[in-house]
């Protein structure tokens, strides 16, 4: 009798722990067979004293859009430029000048 109730007790032990081990694995763990992974290529930047900006190849359903850390003294600030198609060549631009302060760098983030 003890030794059915021995395995009995590790056969639960182990079914719990299965399910525990299966519970905590990611909800990404699957992956979707539809989704494609969202990326932007190379980016052409431009800028200036206010101004940080550009355009990014790729291709959609990739977005994209520009984003500064403005500066003057003390004060600092973040502005951002429209979002875009990853290859629409129209550009997204932060302008700086738009809170009263000068570029002190900038560059260019995926829009998910």
């Amino acid at each position: 009798m003890r030794a059915h109730k021995s395995r009995t007790l590790l056969a639960t032990l182990a079914t719990t722990v299965a399910i525990g081990v299966l519970a905590t694995a990611p909800a990404s763990a699957a992956p979707d067979a539809h989704a494609s992974p969202a990326t932007i290529g190379t980016c052409h930047r431009w800028q200036d004293i206010s101004t940080f900006g550009g355009w990014c190849e790729g291709s959609s359903p990739s977005m994209y859009k520009a984003y500064a850390k403005c500066a003057n003294g003390h004060r600092t600030r973040y502005v951002y430029g429209v979002v875009r198609m990853a290859g629409d060549s129209q550009g997204s631009y932060a302008y700086c000048s738009s809170v009263g302060l000068h570029l002190s760098f900038g560059g260019f983030m995926l829009v998910q």
